[in-house]
């Protein structure tokens, strides 16, 4: 006889997808409930325009530019769009990216931007620059370079865990 009205063994109770459709996760791999997010959507984003006037974190960390409107949430940084979609085709491996106004933010993601920032950024990664006319491939190198070693990477994981242990 065919049983009717249960779930199959492969796919979820509904409970289960609803609760996790109302999970939200941060670039740096945390999750929390979507509603509380979008309820601290405004707070988090206030928090990051403070940080975003402070002195060094008005330019792009990586060329200079005045249009530090992205950052990297994994490194900490302040970043121009060009440069954003610089450290997008380095890869996730290496780095993320979010616009200020367009993406949700999570605590998390703000700790380590007030915990980073582009002034500190400089003795973690280097002071080492690309002008914004250098060719997309050579800044995508020289991203790799700076950010994707071992080490960083490293750096980045512990910068991580301490902000996200608060």
């Amino acid at each position: 006889a065919q049983m009717t009205g249960r779930p199959s063994r492969t796919s979820p109770p509904r409970e289960e997808m609803a609760a996790a459709a109302e999970m939200w996760r941060s670039k740096l791999g945390n999750k929390y409930p979507k509603k509380d997010i979008e309820k601290w959507d405004l707070q988090l984003k206030a928090e990051l325009g403070a940080l975003r006037k402070a002195g060094c974190n008005m330019k792009c960390f990586d060329c200079g530019a005045s249009d530090v409107t992205w950052a990297s949430p994994k490194l900490g940084i302040f970043i121009c769009v060009a440069c954003s979609d610089v450290h997008r085709a380095a890869g996730a491996h290496i780095t993320c990216v979010k616009n200020f106004s367009t993406y949700l933010w999570g605590p998390d993601e703000v700790a380590l931007m007030k915990a980073v920032g582009n002034a500190r950024g400089k003795n973690l990664y280097g002071s080492s620059t690309v002008l914004p006319s250098d060719s997309k491939n050579h800044k995508v190198d020289v991203c790799t370079k700076k950010y994707g070693s071992s080490a960083v990477q490293e750096t980045i994981k512990g910068h991580i865990a301490t902000a996200t242990s608060e």
